[in-house]
């Protein structure tokens, strides 16, 4: 067993080897079920359960850093590993902020879900904004980006894959598409770095 969390009157155990989360009921931490089967191999470091029942896990040296797993046992969110390199403690907070442990840099990130990162052991402001004109959208969507006079914008699905990006001096349009097609519905990843290099990052969700 790698993680554990206690949420309602359940506790949380994370495996690396069986790459499942098992559930105990509270106080007696028994009848065991399998309340989670990891999709790929998650290298399970640590875990957090948020408001929605929702799994966040920290998984060091995977593809992505973290990842969020719905009831379906899917992907629904993550954290580019450009943002958190590594991962091994995870935690949420009763205001629902993600706290993060990154051992190899000596560093601990608390984490906004709606809007970013910030990194607690510099206490480094971001200095500017997204928004968008809609979210969820259907078709194409447009970042308005103010408080720097350039950005580049990286757009990412759930499994990591660069779907589009770009650069802009104030607002960026996504059309929708991947590799020349419709992009599927789903959450993306927008990631957006300032031109004195601090990053944002927003989810978009596509109709």
């Amino acid at each position: 067993m790698t993680g554990l969390e206690a949420s309602g009157s359940y506790l949380y155990l994370s495996s690396v080897n069986q790459n499942s989360c098992y559930r105990y009921t509270l106080p007696d931490v028994a009848g065991r079920t399998t309340h989670r089967f990891y999709v790929g191999y998650s290298q399970t470091k640590d875990i957090a359960i948020n408001a929605d029942n929702h799994i966040w896990v920290a998984a060091n040296h995977a593809t992505n850093t973290l990842r969020l797993y719905n009831a379906s046992n899917q992907v629904i969110d993550f954290i580019e590993p450009a943002l958190v390199p590594y991962a091994s403690g995870v935690t949420m907070d009763p205001e629902g902020f993600l706290w993060v442990a990154d051992p190899t840099n000596d560093k601990i990130y608390k984490i906004d879900i709606s809007t970013g990162v910030a990194d607690e052991s510099s206490a480094e402001t971001q200095g500017f904004s997204i928004r968008t004109g809609s979210n969820p959208f259907v078709g194409a969507v447009t970042l308005f980006i103010e408080g720097t006079p350039n950005a580049t914008v990286e757009l990412f699905d759930i499994y990591g894959r660069m779907v589009a990006t770009g650069t802009t001096t104030g607002h960026w349009v996504w059309d929708g598409t991947m590799n020349g097609t419709a992009a599927p519905s789903g959450t993306y990843l927008a990631m957006v770095r300032s031109e004195a290099g601090t990053v944002q990052t927003l989810n978009l969700i596509k109709l």
